[in-house]
């Protein structure tokens, strides 16, 4: 008999298997409720499971292990606070599973993942394996898409469907083991190395997420022991960027959906978690920038402005040594909205000691729509003061309230012309005065073209208090 595990009894569990899967329509999903529970907990028939549940169980009995996670089955769906709980849960979940399965050939719970594969292209090779008896053998040789070992890894589970989801990032990369069930083959990946069914050499693939490391000591024991506290952010601001390109049904978990990594990095560096940035390294994590001009702002509040989070689309964020840090912080404070405090926000602001420009407009300066360049050019009156780029794409702004916060500086590594001035472009805000809002970034090259802005923006520019929300 299988057992599903109850969150709460996770410790207590010597082995156990998770399933990593693709929801699809809501009509399709087996789910646990508050009027089901009982029932549930009692039994629950194998013909009623939808495909991928039902092959699951398959395989953890395969393995001989009794009990399987199931998320919408463990986690009570129509209960905000036990969704709460077990959502913050997630890194101790499938950190501690013996296996977690991923059914990534499946868009659907309802698609299974245990069916007959696609038949391989392959020619049939004859050879003489004795000549005086004339004894023939034959092997088969299977044709590729490509020569190298990684092509069909990044096709089948990369490109998969369920990589493309927002959930399925953190069950992966916090799991121990992972086992691919794909159209192609099955794939096996550690927090070392990748093995493919066909006996391959085994390898690293390039989308590993190196800081939970392979032993009891995490990232620590197994990278950059130069200098980890400074490795772990770079990996952090990776991970965002593979994360915020993934797509969620429920626009709501976006910090939810990575609260688990969040968890296991807060052990990791000992540093305050602030709705997707971290308050040591905010200098680097405050300038985010999205890529293109696709990005939406969410349509009901999920997190600050100055959080990468507010808004849907992909981000990315850059952090180069050399820079220093033009502010420092006097406050920061986000509310969550429940148990979970990495989950949800209720609110936040930061209140911030820096230096603030006057701006007078902002106007795009054309160009592709992809561009991931600064787009726009920031004026105090008719003079071009810096580059910019907004948050959420528009042609112009021309309002009073349009300010310029310098966030760090970047001397030239060989020449003070080379230098640059990165801040943030806030815009204040009606219903808080005197707060502001974060709506892009802004960069300023001494030495450049005459239309790069002006260094000298910030001279004469007396400190005072910010406070951003």
């Amino acid at each position: 008999m299988l057992r599903l595990v109850e969150s709460k009894n996770i410790s207590e569990l010597s082995c156990y298997v998770a399933l990593s899967h693709t929801w699809g329509p809501s009509s399709g999903i087996l789910t646990a409720t508050q009027k089901t529970l009982d029932e549930r907990k009692l039994r629950i028939p194998l013909t009623s499971l939808p495909a991928n549940f039902r092959e699951a169980a398959v395989v953890a009995q395969a393995f001989g292990v009794q009990y399987l996670w199931i998320d919408s089955l463990c986690i009570i769906q129509d209960s905000e606070s036990d969704w709460a709980l077990e959502s913050a849960n997630m890194h101790r979940i499938y950190a501690h599973s013996y296996l977690t399965i991923a059914a990534t050939r499946a868009s659907s719970s309802t698609d299974g993942f245990l069916q007959h594969r696609r038949a391989k292209e392959r020619a049939a090779l004859r050879f003489v394996i004795d000549p005086i008896t004339q004894t023939v053998g034959e092997f088969y040789a299977s044709i590729r898409d490509g020569h190298w070992l990684e092509a069909d890894h990044e096709k089948y589970v990369e490109d998969s469907c369920w990589n493309q989801r927002g959930w399925t990032l953190q069950e992966r990369i916090l799991s121990k083991r992972v086992l691919h069930f794909t159209d192609h083959m099955l794939y096996y990946e550690c927090r070392c190395l990748d093995w493919m069914e066909d006996n391959r050499p085994a390898y690293a693939a390039v989308t590993r997420t190196p800081w939970l490391g392979s032993g009891p000591a995490g990232f620590h024991e197994d990278y950059h022991r130069e200098s980890p506290t400074t490795s772990l952010y770079d990996s952090w601001y990776m991970l965002v960027e593979r994360y915020s390109a993934r797509s969620l049904t429920k626009v709501e978990d976006k910090l939810p959906a990575l609260s688990g990594v969040a968890h296991e990095m807060a052990k990791l560096s000992g540093d305050q978690y602030l709705a997707g940035l971290w308050r040591s390294d905010l200098a680097s994590s405050l300038l985010w920038n999205p890529n293109g001009r696709a990005s939406v702002p969410a349509k009901s509040y999920r997190c600050p402005s100055w959080s990468w989070a507010q808004i849907d689309g992909q981000v990315s964020i850059s952090r180069e040594p050399g820079r220093s840090s033009c502010f420092s912080v006097l406050q920061a404070v986000v509310t969550p909205e429940t148990t979970d405090d990495m989950g949800r926000a209720r609110s936040g602001h930061l209140t911030l000691r820096g230096k603030i420009a006057n701006v007078t407009s902002i106007r795009s300066q054309g160009g592709s729509e992809n561009s991931d360049n600064f787009s726009h050019n920031m004026y105090a009156h008719d003079t071009v003061i810096a580059q910019g780029r907004l948050d959420t794409w528009t042609e112009s702004i021309e309002r009073e309230g349009l300010s310029a916060m310098l966030i760090m500086t970047e001397p030239g590594k060989r020449d003070w012309k080379l230098a640059v001035m990165t801040g943030l472009l806030l815009q204040s805000d009606e219903s808080a005065t005197p707060c502001f809002r974060r709506i892009g970034t802004f960069i300023i090259t001494n030495g450049q073209a005459p239309r790069s802005g002006r260094f000298d923006l910030f001279d004469h520019t007396a400190e005072q208090e910010v406070c951003l929300i």
